[in-house]
């Protein structure tokens, strides 16, 4: 079973509010109008979770996900600036890459944070720099 939501070029809001895991992949993409992705509950994602292509989404709001098995990728998100995945432990790829306003520091401090097989980073924002604060990262650009 997976969640997709691909090329709805109106859709502002993808929320799911109960769910708590697929076997299979979530996928959020190519849509110019979403500026709004909640998945409150979610812990489990069994394949891939992939965020792509949203050209308004300013943050990536996961705050129960704890594992993705295959990989996690957020790409060519041009106004994605934050993420909340506080609870992640482990994926088993995490790739990053052409986010052009995302500080590639956020993505640095979760690849050292969690349990990663392998990962990919690049085309992100690299004059930022991030310190911790109150058990949270943050970041502060030029």
């Amino acid at each position: 079973e997976s969640l997709i939501v691909n090329l709805c070029p109106g859709v502002e809001t993808v929320a799911a509010a109960a769910l708590e895991t697929t076997a299979g992949d979530l996928i959020v993409g190519s849509m110019g109008r979403l500026n709004q992705s909640e998945f409150p509950r979610l812990e489990s994602v069994g394949g891939t979770a992939q965020f792509h292509s949203l050209a308004v989404l300013q943050e990536l709001r996961l705050p129960s996900l704890r594992t993705v098995g295959i990989e996690l990728t957020i790409t060519s998100n041009p106004n994605l600036s934050g993420f909340d995945l506080g609870q992640l432990e482990e994926v088993g790829r995490l790739t990053g890459v052409n986010n052009q306003r995302f500080p590639q520091c956020l993505l640095d401090a979760l690849r050292n944070r969690i349990l990663v097989d392998s990962f990919s980073f690049n085309g992100n924002r690299t004059n930022c720099d991030c310190t911790l604060i109150d058990g949270e990262v943050v970041a502060t650009c030029d």
